[in-house]
């Protein structure tokens, strides 16, 4: 390295003054700190993405019964009315039917077993034609998923015809021992039921509700794919920072 003396004007003794040579200008920054940090944050998004899909894709393949359902525990329900009605099975995808063409967003299996002697009858259909079969009937509002007792109960004093003779019901079974019922998810407003076959007051049976769908193995398909995504671009964003930062100091003098 060379040194510049640079030789002033003499001073009043006559001497000549020797000035101090420039400081070295340093290269400006070159954003190589933001490529590192970027790249930090999107590898830390990714490896988030990789595990919640990876604990998806585990729950899909082992939280699902012999017949691919994810079930809630059964639960007992008792009524001294005549049905047990769960009124908010919503089905709404502001117009994308495609996805439920053939049962593709999944099934919902509901089982009902009698508690007491004599058959019961299981069934799901359109909430508006529930409702004007049940009009004036004494029912109970449940939730065929939950544990807990019926609640929020609806006067009435007429007996309904038998349950299994209506044709409304997209999907109903009725008879002694456990019924079940599969229906593959449809848009709409629908309504589960459960009385016994007769329509008689007293109901008391033990429910449990499953959904099989392959969602939540798609969607953690999509997180592992998205993480592995962000994982590899915040990696080469790492790279690339530091390899230019440390072409940058080669440069300076």
């Amino acid at each position: 390295m060379k040194t510049q003396v640079i030789q002033g004007e003499p001073d009043e003794a006559g001497a000549a003054v020797v000035a101090a040579p420039p400081a070295a200008e340093r290269s400006a920054p070159r954003g190589h700190g933001g490529r590192v940090i970027g790249g930090a944050v999107a590898a830390t998004l990714g490896l988030a993405a990789l595990a919640g899909g990876g604990a998806l894709v585990g729950v899909h393949a082992t939280q699902r019964d012999d017949d691919g359902y994810y079930t809630a525990d059964a639960v007992e329900l008792t009524t001294p009315t005549r049905a047990l009605v769960a009124d908010d099975v919503d089905v709404d995808l502001d117009g994308v039917t495609w996805l439920l063409d053939d049962g593709r967003l999944g099934d919902l299996r509901l089982t009902a077993t009698g508690a007491r002697d004599g058959p019961v009858f299981v069934g799901i259909g359109p909430r508006e034609d529930v409702e004007a079969y049940l009009s004036g009937v004494p029912q109970a509002s449940a939730d065929f998923g939950d544990a807990g007792v019926p609640t929020e109960r609806t006067a009435g004093a007429r007996a309904p015809a038998p349950p299994a003779a209506q044709t409304f019901w997209s999907q109903s079974a009725s008879g002694s021992g456990r019924q079940t019922i599969v229906w593959p998810v449809d848009s709409g407003e629908w309504s589960a039921v459960v009385m016994n076959a007769d329509g008689s007051a007293g109901v008391a049976v033990e429910s449990q509700l499953g959904v099989r769908t392959d969602g939540v193995l798609w969607l953690g398909i999509a997180a592992l794919a998205a993480g592995a995504g962000l994982a590899a671009l915040g990696t080469a964003l790492i790279v690339s920072g530091r390899r230019r930062a440390r072409e940058g100091d080669r440069e300076d003098p």
